[in-house]
């Protein structure tokens, strides 16, 4: 029992080491290969964004509130930070052929000092709920 017990601490160990270390380098390429889960984004003022998210697995989806902004520095994506420490804990399930629609604040999460002329992604994540895979999907803009 004592031997079980040791080698499931292990393997919990290993699992959150790893995910505590993974780096969001996700190209635009990379992000449009997958496309189980589609993205509609409506540009609704200067600072909202409305984005339609449509879950085309075979499986749920579960998502949260968090969002990341990004800024193209260069050839890098270069996170910009919102100032958040925490986000509200709340998942939503995206059943299989359904959307989940989401106003995205720029006011809310951004200064304006922070958007500078230059592109910009705003990313977030999914995880399936039967396979535990994450899935990264991005909504790219310019602002000029």
């Amino acid at each position: 029992m004592k031997k079980k017990f040791f080698i499931y601490l292990i393997i919990l160990t290993l699992f959150l080491n790893a995910c505590s270390k993974r780096e969001l380098k996700y190209t635009f390429q990379k992000d449009i290969e997958n496309q189980n889960i589609s993205i509609e984004a409506e540009i609704q003022s200067n600072k909202n964004i409305m984005a339609i998210y449509t879950n085309n697995f075979d499986e749920t989806l579960n998502t949260g509130l968090e969002v990341k902004y990004y800024y193209l520095e260069g050839k890098e994506w270069k996170e910009i930070s919102t100032g958040y420490e925490t986000w509200n804990s709340i998942m939503m399930e995206i059943q299989s052929g359904e959307s989940y629609k989401e106003e995205i604040s720029f006011e809310k999460h951004l200064n304006d000092e922070d958007l500078k002329p230059g592109k910009y992604r705003i990313s977030k994540t999914f995880t399936l709920e039967n396979s535990k895979k994450i899935v990264i999907k991005s909504i790219y803009f310019t602002i000029e």
